[in-house]
Formats: C-alpha cells, structure tokens, sequence
C-alpha cells in the first residue's frame, strides 16, 4: 500500500510540476528581439569569422 501511495505521489508532482512553475508573464517578454534581427547583427559584424 505505501508503495502505491509512494508511486501516486510522485506520479502527481510529476505531472502537476510545470502548472506549479508556471507565471503570469508571457513568453517571450514583449520586448524581445527576433532571432533573426540578432543573428543579422552578428553576421554583419566585423569579428564574424567563418
């Protein structure tokens, strides 16, 4: 039986971990780059090396 308790257990805090670390805030923040504005800026910059 406490095996069975023991198995639910982790079972629940499995399943219920990302609801409990979820926020509010959206993702990505609203000020957030494109990846493709970054990698344009890296590309264009004059330490770039391939």
């Amino acid at each position: 039986m406490s095996r069975l308790l023991l198995a639910t257990s982790v079972a629940v805090l499995l399943a219920g971990g990302p609801a409990l670390a979820a926020d509010d805030r959206p993702l990505p923040p609203s000020n957030a780059k494109k990846l493709s504005e970054i990698l344009a800026k890296s590309k264009s910059a004059t330490a770039f090396c391939m």
